[in-house]
């Protein structure tokens, strides 16, 4: 049995197989997890495999004891500032201790290293450490291996880390053959010249010209390295380094060629993301841009039917206790009288509502306990349909449930706190590598590095010699009297200068395993990041100066990754877009002031959002604070002034306001209990609270009455081109009435207000005319005053006059009623969409475009202008698809 070992053999390695005739019997390939695998498997020793994540909880779990039974000792302020964060590294300087020799019995070499010796009294996880150290003293008395097992390194074991090569040395004494990798038989060329260099056979060389043996390329652009590689022939080289294929795959997928295997690397797909999604939701305030992720995770034990509902709902109200969730909630539950219970139980597990005071452990518990039991049957289920890549991502979900579980269980208090859950999830979860691309048949050899190269080979391409592959030393962490200790304790440290001696021997194998050419890529930029050169690089570069001028041309991409792109013109807006099939146009029944608006001034806009239904999903973004704010504001509103006289609202709201704003936050304005939001809620809630009292004020001062908040409104104007005529509908902030029973209409704006107040002079406020037009043919009144109230200012603004502070009168151009150009405007509109033609012209000028030709003939609504030109729709969702971005 030959077996190919060394700590580096990690992925795929190139055996050569092709000079042995692709056949490989007997063989194995092994790093020293799976060197030790082999022995033990050879020697009858099975020990179950433990995942880091549940070793790291009963390490916490193991360090907390000590910490409560040892208090005052040198790391216990570490402990005290983050529990798990210690804990977690800690393991890791335990963990390499234990496979130099270390154990719990060593003493009195520092304060830190006495409480990682207490610690082991109460940790009993074994991991690769410890089965190392079991097998180098079974390997003390005999060998597990067959008599005929050869061990072929590819270097002296002196080279290996101490530990390994104690390991070598007793397989050997125990009569295992051991072999080198054969090196490649020597010619005076550049190639063969730099590696004797490298290894000190020769001090010094000169490179000579045009020997193609060692060749670097440089490129300026990382990505013109990745399609010069792409288009290049698959059996160009037998072995391709490279450390991340990702783009790579990429591009040859581009090209439409075999991929060579890739993966993403220290990534967080978004079923692993259901652990730190999940455990986030306990934490309070709850984040509102978590539970949306949460409930569009693609695959989770809510349903996605309604979680599709309930994170609309959310997204467009803004809270969770928002009555349009808890009605999609209640549906849901509802359903089917059979599964009622079982249901409700679902939402209780999978949407907690967290508590102030910390979070219930229980609730927790069972949360971790549901979830890791709906993941181990989709596992299952994923395993029959070999969908290996969410196999993988579900085997790290559980792994890390099942950690949580652990500490779960030794938890007795009935609150756990916030920042306790939030260390665990940051340390128990770590990104982690997962397949992107599986190698595909056919494709080139690809191997990370070329510590990865285990047999010589003809020609050799190290695609990313430009990137710095430098490692943090192993026993860094431990201070140079402390390393001096440990080797008097008989502890096999690997001292910095043979980790670097290994490391730099594993990188030369690319001179010393090539035989006839190696090519290396360098480049110069990552986008605008310049990238520093790699150290061998920079050795090159400093012992042969301009001399390696003579081994470098520069790189270029082929032609076939070359096109001539097309210049567009972004700066002329288009006036017009021409359609046809309009006989499909499905117009909507009812039509809003929003889009009334958006038809006059935006049709393009319209036809998007209205015609063809192309709509945000989940907008949340676009729910900034400004408009979270006006929406709670005016939730705030209905609740203290529905109903009220100013004087009622006076007293509503002194005895009530903390109370209301508090639930409204929950209801529409979770966005600003975000931590990152607090002083901009804090603002807001005084600002509001000063806007309440200026509102009551003038109320009283008017004696007015607020007799509904957010009324709808719903009738017919005239305004469609043929019967039936459309809907106008809307929802008046607050309808109210005078002493004498005489309506009146204010509409409540979060915003500075200039707009509005210009709107008012030049008697172009659309909201306000077709509100006014709506309630005036419900109630009858034809004398309906309309104001605008502006927050955080707290300014009424209206044409007309109030009593009382924080008013503004405002004198309007005109008086004409809005409603009859409005429906001309809308008729035009939809006759021009109706005959295929959707005008554009934003930034265009005035003249030049139709409806502005025909505004004045046909006393249609004006469009809004910037200077002579029409005004570019900066709210726009659809602008590229538009001539607007300069």
């Amino acid at each position: 049995m030959k077996i190919y070992f060394s700590p580096e053999y990690t992925g795929s390695t190139f055996l050569n197989l092709s000079a042995n005739g692709n056949i490989l019997l007997d063989c194995h390939v092994a790093d020293t997890n799976a060197l030790l695998s082999l022995l033990e498997l050879h020697a009858g020793i099975y020990i179950k495999p433990i995942p880091f994540t549940e070793r790291l909880a009963k390490y916490y779990q193991a360090f907390k004891r000590y910490m409560a039974e040892h208090p005052g000792n040198i790391l216990s302020a570490s402990f005290q500032t983050t529990e798990m964060g210690t804990a977690k590294a800690c393991l890791a300087w335990r963990d390499k201790l234990v496979q130099a020799g270390w154990s719990g019995r060593i003493t009195g070499i520092s304060p830190r290293l006495d409480v990682l010796a207490g610690v082991e009294h109460y940790y009993d996880c074994p991991g690769l450490p410890e089965r190392l150290q079991n097998m180098l003293a079974f390997l003390e008395s005999k060998s597990p291996l067959p008599p005929d097992s050869v061990l072929v390194l590819p270097c002296k074991e002196d080279l290996f880390p101490p530990e390994i090569a104690r390991l070598t040395r007793l397989l050997k004494k125990q009569g295992a053959a051991v072999e080198y990798t054969p090196q490649t038989p020597y010619v005076n060329d550049n190639l063969h010249n730099v590696a004797r260099w490298l290894n000190g056979q020769i001090s010094a060389i000169t490179l000579q010209a045009d020997d193609p043996s060692l060749q670097m390329l440089q490129f300026e652009e990382e990505q013109d390295v990745l399609a010069y590689l792409a288009a290049l022939p698959d059996n160009a080289f037998d072995v391709w380094m490279n450390a991340d294929n990702k783009q790579l795959d990429n591009y040859l997928a581009l090209a439409g060629k075999p991929m060579t295997g890739s993966v993403t690397a220290k990534s967080n797909p978004p079923l692993v993301q259901l652990f730190t999604l999940g455990l986030e939701l306990f934490s309070y305030p709850q984040n509102i841009h978590t539970l949306l992720q949460w409930l569009q995770v693609p695959l989770q034990p809510l349903p996605a039917q309604f979680r599709y509902r309930l994170a609309s709902a959310l997204a467009k109200n803004g809270g969770i206790e928002h009555p349009a969730c808890k009605e999609v909630i209640s549906q849901f539950i509802n359903e089917t009288a059979e599964g009622t219970e079982k249901r409700r139980e679902l939402i209780n597990t999978f949407l907690p509502v967290p508590v102030k005071d910390g979070i219930q452990t229980d609730a927790l518990r069972k949360f971790v306990f549901q979830l890791t039991d709906w993941t181990k049957k989709q596992r299952a289920l994923m395993t029959d349909k070999g969908a290996l890549s969410q196999v993988a991502q579900l085997d790290k979900l559980t792994e890390t449930l099942e950690a949580v579980f652990i500490l779960l269980q030794e938890e007795t208090s009935v609150l756990l706190a916030f920042s306790t859950l939030e260390s665990w999830v940051k340390n128990l979860y770590t990104p982690t590598d997962f397949v992107q691309y599986p190698a595909q048949a056919g494709t080139r050899f690809t191997v990370p590095s070329p510590a990865q190269l285990a047999a010589p080979s003809k020609r050799v391409v190290w695609c990313d010699f430009y990137k710095n592959t430098v490692a943090e030393t192993r026993f860094g962490f431990l201070s140079p009297h402390e390393q001096d200790k440990l080797t008097e304790q008989g502890i096999l440290i690997w001292t910095p200068q043979a980790e670097n001696a290994f490391h730099q021997a594993m990188q030369w194998q690319a001179f010393t395993l090539t035989r006839e050419n190696l090519t290396l890529i360098t480049c110069a930029k990552r986008g605008s990041q310049h990238l520093p050169a790699s150290p061998l690089f920079n050795r090159l570069k400093s012992h042969f100066k301009k001399n390696l001028d003579l081994i470098i041309c520069m790189g270029s991409v082929a032609p076939e990754f070359l096109q001539t792109a097309t210049q567009l013109d972004n700066t002329q807006a288009e006036k017009e877009i021409r359609f046809r099939q309009t006989q499909l146009l499905d117009w909507p029944k009812k039509e809003s002031a929003t889009s009334l608006d958006m038809l006059i001034q935006n049709p393009l806009d319209y036809a998007f959002a209205y015609l063809a239904r192309c709509t945000d999903y989940l907008d949340l973004d676009a729910q900034n604070t400004a408009r979270v704010k006006g929406n709670a504001a005016h939730a705030v509103i209905t609740h203290l002034f529905a109903g009220k006289t100013g004087r009622e609202a006076q007293s509503a709201f002194e005895k009530s306001y903390d109370e209301v704003y508090a639930r409204t936050l929950n209801e529409t304005g979770m966005l600003l209990l975000l931590p990152e939001n607090k002083l901009e809620e804090q603002i807001f809630k005084r600002e509001l609270k000063i806007c309440l009292q200026r509102l009551a004020a003038i109320m009283q001062a008017n004696g007015l009455r607020a007799v509904s908040c957010e009324q709808a409104v719903q009738d017919s104007l005239g305004f469609a081109l043929e019967e039936p005529d459309i809907l106008l509908h809307g929802f008046i902030d607050m309808h109210l009435q005078d002493e004498q029973g005489r309506h009146i209409i204010f509409d409540f704006k979060w915003t500075s207000g200039k707009h509005y107040i210009d709107a008012l002079r030049q008697n172009t406020s659309l909201q306000l005319a077709l509100y006014k037009a709506l309630l005036e043919k419900q109630t009858g009144d034809a004398n309906i005053r309309t104001a605008y109230f502006l927050m955080p200012a707290g300014l009424l603004i209206s044409t007309h006059n109030w009593e009382g502070m924080n008013v503004l009168q405002v004198t309007p151009q005109s008086d004409e009623s809005l409603v009859e150009p409005l429906a001309r405007s809308y008729r035009y509109r939809r006759k021009q969409i109706q005959n295929g033609q959707i005008e554009q012209g934003e930034g265009a000028e005035t003249a030049e475009i139709p409806y502005c030709q025909d505004a004045p003939a046909q006393h249609l609504f004006p469009l809004k202008t910037d200077k002579k030109v029409k005004a570019v729709f900066k709210f726009s969702k659809i602008s590229c698809f538009k001539n607007t971005l300069k």
